[in-house]
């Protein structure tokens, strides 16, 4: 009888390691970043930039 509940006992300790193994690994697989590590550069000169000059302008009310 104490042989059946030991390996009851194991049976269960072995079913909740299991359980307690996939919650935590599935926390861990929501963080993982998929894609490329960072986006090119621009790659501008100041040649490239152009300034631009604003006029003020009345709003019809």
């Amino acid at each position: 009888m104490f042989l059946i509940k030991l390996i009851i006992l194991i049976i269960v300790f072995y079913i909740a390691a299991k359980v307690f193994a996939l919650l935590f690994q599935q926390r861990s697989s929501e963080t993982r970043i998929k894609g490329k590590p960072h986006s090119p550069s621009l790659d501008l000169t100041k040649e490239d930039v152009e300034d631009v000059d604003y006029e003020e302008t009345k709003q019809t009310k």
